[in-house]
């Protein structure tokens, strides 16, 4: 083995459809406060790095400078050349890292959803703003101009 590669995506199997309900139901239940989400987030960032790690530093004793997915080939290779100890772990780990690296982008979803939301609130805000000053200043000018208004009203209703 002497090109290395990210160990943690030795396995790229997709995720069953209970793993990611789950996941969804995770961020659905804290995408409601983007602190909580955040917060949420940061674990899972950090739990991925974690297996991540852990994966690397199994086969290669450290993180290895190209973090580029294994081929086919690579991937096979490597659970091959492992003992079974380790292959057991790394197969292990690198699910884990790829739930994490699942959840990490549907947390990042929900928070790019939150902030078109609150990008289009603000939005909103700032129309319904400027149309409340033109209103008060149609509105000063009105009344600028009533008693004008009134005098023309009450002449055509004399003549």
């Amino acid at each position: 083995m002497s090109d290395q590669f990210d160990a943690s995506q030795t396995i790229s199997e997709a995720l069953s459809s209970e793993i990611l309900a789950e996941q969804s139901r995770e961020v659905q239940s804290c995408a409601a406060m983007p602190s909580a989400l955040a917060n949420a987030k940061l674990h899972a960032v950090r739990e991925m790095e974690r297996a991540i790690m852990a994966c690397n530093r199994l086969v290669w004793g450290g993180v290895p400078t190209d973090m580029r997915a294994p081929t086919h080939e690579e991937a096979a290779g490597l659970l091959a050349w492992l003992d079974d100890e380790n292959r057991e772990k790394l197969i292990k780990e690198s699910r884990a890292a790829l739930r994490q690296r699942s959840l990490v982008a549907q947390m990042e979803a929900a928070e790019m959803a939150h902030m078109e939301r609150a990008r289009l609130e603000e939005e909103q805000l700032a129309a319904q703003e400027a149309e409340r000053l033109e209103f008060e200043e149609f509105a000063a000018h009105d009344l600028a101009d009533r008693p004008k208004r009134f005098e023309a009203w009450r002449a055509s209703r004399r003549s």
